[in-house]
């Protein structure tokens, strides 16, 4: 309850001052307290009370449907900055990337990719790893595999969940091709049901 009279204090505020600095920090106020119906609601209020957003408003309006696994609200409003003609920075694109990982849509992220690479905007470590993993998550291993060699030759550091992700990406697509030349493999026990039955092991 203490988050929830932390943002109506917010609102109240809002009926008395309106411009983009205080509704800037009321939606803040909602993507720290998790509540992101409340955040919408005030980025929709921005508009009719005619009160220009900008790139921070718009990044802590998509940060808190991220956060709080409204994914698809999170893309909405990454959309809408380009509509609205507004820069998307570094920030904006790696929540969104995030978005796209937990939802698996690998294909997007990598679209991504080359969009920050064409607004001459180099993609951190952290959202690398975010396009590789929606990549392993949707079992597209051999993308997977090849953004190790794309993040080498992007000159980022990898980092320890680089390597977690290419290892799970690789022990996954060994697993498949176990899978496809002995159909009894059972990966959990790293042997063959079919040979075993045999008497092969």
């Amino acid at each position: 309850w203490e988050k929830a009279m932390h943002v109506f204090s917010w609102m109240a505020l809002l009926l008395a001052e309106s411009d983009t600095v205080t509704f800037g920090a009321a939606i803040s106020a909602c993507e720290k307290g998790g509540e992101w119906e409340q955040a919408l609601q005030l980025f929709t209020a921005m508009a009719l009370r005619q009160v220009r957003s900008n790139t921070i408003t718009h990044n802590a309006s998509i940060s808190s449907c991220e956060k709080s696994e409204q994914w698809l609200h999170a893309l909405g409003l990454f959309e809408v900055m380009r509509n609205d003609g507004l820069a998307r920075d570094c920030i904006s694109y790696s929540v969104v990337f995030s978005a796209h990982q937990k939802c698996w849509q690998w294909q997007q992220a990598l679209q991504l990719l080359g969009m920050m690479q064409r607004c001459d905007m180099r993609p951190s470590t952290s959202s690398y790893n975010a396009a590789t993993s929606a990549c392993e998550k949707a079992s597209k291993w051999e993308r997977a595999s090849h953004m190790l060699s794309v993040i080498v030759q992007s000159e980022v550091e990898p980092d320890a969940i680089t390597h977690n992700v290419m290892i799970g990406a690789c022990g996954k697509a060994m697993a498949e091709q176990l899978h496809f030349l002995y159909p009894g493999w059972r990966a959990d026990t790293g042997y063959s049901c079919v040979a075993a039955e045999q008497g092969e092991v």
